[in-house]
């Protein structure tokens, strides 16, 4: 029948799809290239000759670390792509001597090729350099800017407050004024101090101080103060496990007041939050939930929810305060103390956040409540 292909039909049909994958490798405009089972180059971009200074007559057909001979590269390829089929953003830094150091970003997919069916692995590679440096660039301003500029508002509060001291001899009207510096002081000193802890997470340089302290105790310590700063809701801790841990307390008093005042914040109409820890006996871990009656999460925001900056929609249509950094700092802290961070949340119905912390030691028991 006209409508079933011969097998040289076939084969031709095969070789002209061949025919155009190759020219759609070739042509992308940034370095991709096609690498046979055994890592030899099949087929490259142009941009990917342009950049390791080579050509197609001399590097087709040739093992790839011929011509980029890096070790990361080779465990990539060699050890992890057999593992998977696929692997995205693979860091990668090479010092070339013409070019000067470089970073990379790689992507790596297990392809078939129309012909004979062979395994092949189609690799992109980004050259990131100038990302990076602009990105360093960025975060060392940040870390000179927020590390200067907290002198001169610690100055500015400690005169206002001497100022407020003298309450005899200044006026009703002045007084307020002053009570407002005080306040703003206090939120950009807030404010200061987050952009100081994004830069150092950023660089790597945000150090751990460990001490083996009872989780449970500061949880009530951080729950007194905020009864000291707010009166709109009630903090409820429920089922408390009296539980010994190792980590950094301050970053730990961090994440857990960065959660509630979240929690505070996003549930306006409600009043109560409720805060229940958990023990998981085989992984040795305690979980800690925040829980409240709020507005929710939208489900298009959840993605977004810990990167940098991110707020959601009623954040930022709202007079609600912050700038999206709240959440990416807690969740860095808890990974950096090897636990997990996530969340449920019903639009309108309320969010609970949660996060686990490995336990020092499994021997305790339950407190009344």
């Amino acid at each position: 029948m006209d409508s079933i292909l011969t097998s040289k039909e076939a084969k031709d049909h095969l070789f002209e799809l061949r025919i155009f994958a190759e020219s759609i490798v070739e042509t992308a405009n940034y370095p991709l290239v096609i690498l046979s089972k055994n890592f030899t180059i099949t087929s490259a971009s142009h941009s990917f000759y342009q950049f390791f200074q080579t050509s197609k007559m001399q590097a087709q057909g040739k093992d790839i670390f011929k011509i980029w001979n890096n070790s990361d590269l080779k465990e990539l390829l060699q050890k992890k792509m057999l593992k998977c089929d696929s692997l995205h953003n693979f860091e990668l830094i090479d010092d070339f001597k013409e070019q000067g150091k470089k970073n990379f970003t790689l992507k790596a997919r297990k392809i078939f090729w129309f012909k004979d069916y062979t395994e092949m692995i189609l690799l992109a590679i980004e050259d990131v350099t100038e990302k990076k440096a602009i990105e360093q660039r960025k975060n060392d301003f940040i870390s000179m800017a927020s590390h200067d500029l907290r002198i001169p508002v610690t100055i500015i509060k400690a005169y206002a407050q001497l100022l407020e001291m003298e309450s005899n001899s200044i006026s009703q009207s002045i007084r307020k004024s002053l009570s407002k510096i005080s306040k703003e002081t206090d939120k950009l000193s807030h404010l200061l101090s987050t952009l100081l802890n994004l830069s150092q997470l950023q660089t790597g340089h945000l150090e751990l101080n460990f001490e083996t302290f009872n989780l449970t105790s500061l949880i009530n310590e951080i729950i007194e103060d905020f009864k000291l700063i707010q009166n709109t809701h009630t903090i409820l801790f429920q089922n408390k496990i009296n539980s010994i841990i190792s980590a950094d307390k301050i970053r730990i008093t961090q994440a857990l007041t960065n959660l509630i005042n979240n929690a505070i914040k996003y549930s306006p109409s409600a009043n109560m939050i409720y805060i229940n820890m958990f023990r998981d006996e085989k992984e040795h871990t305690i979980l800690v939930s925040i829980r409240d009656l709020g507005v929710g999460i939208a489900p298009e925001e959840k993605d977004q929810l810990f990167k940098r900056f991110s707020r959601t929609n009623l954040g930022k249509d709202s007079s609600i305060q912050g700038v999206g950094l709240g959440l990416y700092i807690t969740a860095e802290i808890i990974h950096l103390h090897k636990g997990i961070i996530g969340y449920k949340s019903d639009e309108n119905k309320g969010t609970e956040f949660y996060f686990t912390l490995p336990e020092k030691d499994t021997k305790l028991t339950l407190i009344k409540k």
